[in-house]
């Protein structure tokens, strides 16, 4: 008989050091030599050999426990707290099967089994590395996550990983982790020594948007490590079922086992049974033995929901079981195939590491088998319960094959269960005929507003088509509007189109969604609509003050909110005042000007009479000017330099300044006009004269003679 438990789908193939977002080719690979097919020979059949487990009779008390025991010559090893059942050592020289019976036969057991042993299935295959097709491609081999992203991701939901345990790599660091615990060596460390749970964990939730490596289903949940199975992916029958039942006592709300047994076993049935009694959803692979039936525990379809794998063109992957108890599949690669031409072979990818000895070497890993598959539904699951679709088993369990893409024959068949689970459109299934209205919200009074001024702000819970009315007349026809709201929650303003009269008006919205269930709403405000424009502006007047500046001045409008200002035909700009001074100009030229008044519901009036003002000619500089050009330091001869500058300015203030500058000499001959330049080289003080027109001149005492 066979007697094992198998992590459904892994071997390491490819040991990558690069990241998912390095060029392609430009990795390191390592090939491992398979040796599935020899472990799974040399365990066949294998359990605990020196071990059974027992579950007495509830009611059963501890003496009489020890009584039996001491009987047949037997121990209790350890009393699981979870599954209420007990490890028994046996005497020498009894085989596992003999005091299997020898317990069976006792009234005052429940049942008595061998201690199975688990360890991981691997599905051996050459290596390569590339892209999560499973994860972005929603029409060919992968299950819509793109668009499932917009809607959930997984936000504050358990999955418990019960696996080898998980070991927090790099791209971990952002995912949301809750306390585990480790049945391999009974600590509350499940540190993986393995990576088969840590590549099944990105799947399910690998840190996502983090600018580094590959991204998980359900990145917003939280993983809860358990490990159940060794460091070569080997475990019990027990341990198994007391990290079911941990993880479900302990807040799991999806439990995701890539795992699977040849034997049915009662403690491992009562384990996933109990999970499934407390509103826990459980998922597990259905085996890579391209067998007609799925390895336990998927094959408890009462409690558990068993997962085959697809190949990128959506066919059954050549490894995977199927059968009666056959759910839904999802993606678990081929690592023979390269169909989508990426030039690498189409496993599942995610971050692991491998491990010789003390050595531990990170890398991203393409995988194949049920067990990759698996974690893609367990992600799935913890979707739609955190977006609502579903909370308990039976409800994610009909969700997600309502929904799932149907493949093989119509409706369910034994080789795709339900179809390719399809994370999208399980995000957007509800339960039963819709005959919910949508809700209307939001709308916003405006008080005085004028036609093409925005008036709602209409907001619905759900998409729908809306529109609106303006005063109740059952038309929908004098405010021309329709839109879709495409998502819940999304704001959608809309203004007054079309002509109303001058008056107090009510909106009323009406929203149909995609069920034909309709909703109307009239708002509790009134808004008051203003036609009528603003007086025209009189009395335009255009000044020159300098060079570069001319300023207006009008006539106030009584209902003005403010004016337009145009220049040479343009608009210009906009002010509350009844002047305005436009600065920057060119000196020397020519501008005409208009205003108009705006009034509170944005009518524009008549523009002004034009109006023309010429900018003034630029003033003669008649000394050196600007930077690096110098005169005597002197209070008066500071004036007098000032004057000389333009003819009209007087000194304002002046301060030191030390430094290398060219210095140029002033010759005196009483106008202020004749300069000669000296330059050369001085460290001598320098001084900056600020004169009244705003300008800042450099002097040094060296320049004026005289």
């Amino acid at each position: 008989m066979k007697n094992k438990i198998l992590i459904s789908g892994i071997t390491v193939l490819i040991f990558a050091m690069l990241l998912v977002t390095a060029m392609p080719g430009n990795f390191n690979k390592n090939t491992v030599k398979p040796e599935v097919s020899e472990k799974r020979s040399s365990t066949a059949g294998k359990y605990v050999p020196d071990e059974i487990i027992v579950k007495f009779k509830p009611g059963v008390g501890d003496n009489v426990i020890s009584e039996i025991n001491s009987r047949y010559g037997a121990s209790v090893r350890y009393s699981s707290p979870y599954g209420k059942f007990k490890r028994i050592g046996i005497p020498k020289g009894k085989t596992v099967s003999e005091m299997v019976k020898i317990y069976n036969k006792n009234p005052n057991v429940e049942y008595a089994e061998p201690n199975y042993i688990a360890y991981a299935l691997m599905v051996p295959n050459d290596p390569y590395y590339g892209y999560q097709w499973h994860l972005d491609n929603p029409e060919y081999g992968g299950i819509g996550m793109e668009q499932a992203w917009d809607i959930s991701n997984g936000s504050g939901v358990i999955v418990a990983v019960v696996d080898t345990g998980i070991r927090k790599g790099s791209d971990l660091q952002d995912t949301c982790f809750v306390q585990g615990y480790d049945f391999v060596d009974d600590d509350r460390d499940p540190t993986d020594e393995n990576g088969h749970g840590t590549h099944v964990a990105g799947t399910v939730a690998q840190s996502t948007n983090n600018d580094e490596g590959v991204a998980g289903v359900a990145f917003g949940a939280c993983l809860m490590p358990v490990r159940v199975l060794d460091a070569n992916g080997y475990g019990t029958y027990a341990d198994v079922a007391d990290g079911i039942i941990w993880a479900t006592d302990n807040g799991a709300q999806v439990i995701s086992l890539s795992l699977g047994g040849d034997s049915s076993s009662e403690t491992l049935e009562h384990a996933v049974a109990y999970a499934y009694s407390k509103s826990v959803t459980v998922v597990a692979a259905c085996g890579n033995d391209n067998e007609p039936e799925c390895l336990y525990p998927a094959a408890y379809d009462d409690y558990v929901i068993a997962v085959g794998a697809t190949q990128y063109d959506e066919n059954l992957a050549p490894y995977s079981n199927y059968g009666p108890s056959l759910d839904l599949v999802a993606p678990g690669g081929n690592l023979d195939l390269d169909q989508n031409d990426d030039g690498y072979d189409d496993g599942v990818l995610q971050q692991t590491f491998r491990k010789r000895g003390p050595f531990i070497r990170w890398g991203y890993y393409f995988y194949q088998g049920t067990s990759m598959a698996t974690p893609h539904v367990s992600g799935v699951a913890a979707l739609v319960i955190a977006n609502g679709n579903a909370e308990t088993p039976d409800e994610v369990r009909s969700v997600l094959q309502e929904t799932a893409e149907d493949l093989g024959a119509e409706g369910r068949d034994d080789t795709y269960g339900w179809g390719l689970v399809d994370a999208y459109a399980a995000l957007q299934w509800t339960s039963g005929p819709d005959t919910t209205p949508p809700v209307i919200s939001n709308g916003r009074p405006m008080g005085v507003i004028n036609n093409n001024t925005p008036l709602l702000e209409v907001t619905t819970d759900e998409k729908a088509i809306c529109k609106g009315s303006i005063d109740e007349d059952g038309a929908y026809d004098n405010m021309t509007f329709t839109f879709t709201a495409d998502a819940a929650g999304t704001s959608h303003s809309y203004q007054v189109t079309s002509t109303l009269a001058d008056g107090d008006h009510t909106p009323y919205v009406k929203c149909k969604d995609e069920a034909n269930n309709t909703n109307e709403v009239s708002y509790s405000w009134t808004f008051t609509v203003d036609t009528t424009a603003p007086e025209k502006v009189t009395n335009l007047t255009v000044t020159s003050v300098s060079d570069s500046q001319l300023n207006l001045s009008w006539n106030a409008v009584s209902d003005a909110a403010k004016y337009n200002i145009y220049r040479n035909g343009s608009y210009l700009d906009s002010t509350t005042d009844t002047i305005y001074s436009d600065t920057g100009l060119t000196p020397g030229t020519t501008y005409c000007y208009e205003v108009s008044a705006v009034d509170q519901a944005g009518n524009e009036g008549p523009k002004s009479d034009e109006a023309c003002g010429t900018t003034k000619e630029a003033a003669k500089v008649m000394c050196w000017k600007a930077d690096y050009k110098y005169l005597y330091r002197n209070k008066d001869q500071a004036k007098k330099f000032c004057k000389c500058a333009s003819g009209i300015y007087g000194y304002e203030s002046y301060e030191y300044k030390f430094e290398r500058v060219t210095v140029y000499k002033y010759v005196d001959s009483g106008d202020n006009e004749n300069w000669e330049v000296t330059s050369r080289s001085s460290y001598l003080p320098v001084y900056q004269v600020t004169c009244t027109d705003g300008e800042a001149y450099l002097t040094s005492e060296d320049y004026y003679y005289g």
